[in-house]
C-alpha cells in the first residue's frame, strides 16, 4: 500500500472550527428563517404580516452564506484537490461540493431572480439542498476518518 492512500485529509484546528461554526450558523439561519416564515405571523395594523424576525435572519444568512463561500475557497486549496487527486471519499466529497454550488447559485437566484414561480422553485430547491447539505456533512466527515482508520 501506498503512503499517500493512508494519509490524512485533515484541515488545521482553525479551519475546521471555521467551518463547522459557521455552516452551523448558515444552517440554524436558514431553518429558523423557513419556519418563521411558514409558520409565524404577527397580527399588525392591517392583519396578519411576516415576523420582524425574518429579515435580519435573511440579512445574517446571506452573510453567513458569504463567509462559507470564502472558507469553501480556502477548503479547496487544502482539503478537496488533495484529497479528489487520491481517490480518498470523492464520492461524498464531490456529493458536498455539488450540494455547496447549488446552494450559492440558487441563494445568487433566489435574490435576482424577477419572476415569482422561478423564486418559488428555486426557494424549494435551496432549502432542501441546504437540509441535506447539513446532514451530509457528518456522513462525509465520518467516511473520511473511517477509511484512515481501517486496516491496510
Amino acid at each position: 500500500m501506498r503512503a499517500h492512500q493512508r494519509e490524512r485529509f485533515q484541515m488545521p484546528r482553525w479551519v475546521r472550527l471555521a467551518v463547522y461554526g459557521v455552516g452551523l450558523l448558515c444552517a440554524f439561519s436558514g431553518v429558523l428563517w423557513l419556519l418563521l416564515h411558514h409558520f409565524v405571523q404577527v397580527e399588525g395594523e392591517f392583519g396578519p404580516e411576516p415576523s420582524p424576525f425574518q429579515h435580519p435572519l435573511l440579512v445574517l444568512h446571506g452573510v453567513v452564506a458569504a463567509m462559507l463561500i470564502w472558507l469553501f475557497g480556502l477548503l479547496w486549496l487544502t482539503h478537496v484537490r488533495r484529497a479528489w487527486k487520491r481517490r480518498r471519499n470523492w464520492r461524498s466529497g464531490g456529493f458536498m461540493v455539488l450540494l455547496l454550488a447549488w446552494l450559492a447559485i440558487s441563494g445568487l437566484g433566489l435574490y435576482y431572480l424577477g419572476s415569482e414561480q422561478w423564486r418559488q422553485y428555486t426557494g424549494i430547491a435551496h432549502w432542501l439542498a441546504g437540509i441535506i447539505a447539513t446532514l451530509w456533512l457528518p456522513f462525509h466527515i465520518w467516511r473520511g476518518r473511517r477509511a484512515v482508520q481501517l486496516p491496510p
